[in-house]
């Protein structure tokens, strides 16, 4: 199983735990109707992160 977590050094940085996937480091995973990175509620400049991007699918 993989956890899937976000690039934060908190413990609430997860977006699925035990996910019955074959992930490596880097691959790209993709959440339907997810927003819990809004700018809004962002970390950005959070030691020293990057801003996120944004990126709009239609």
């Amino acid at each position: 199983p993989t956890t899937i977590v976000g690039r934060l050094c908190t413990p609430k940085d997860v977006f699925a735990r035990d996910v019955p996937a074959a992930l490596v480091p880097g691959d790209v995973v993709a959440f339907a109707m997810a927003g819990a990175y809004a700018w809004n509620i962002s970390h950005y400049d959070f030691l020293m992160h990057q801003r996120p991007e944004f990126h709009y699918v239609t």
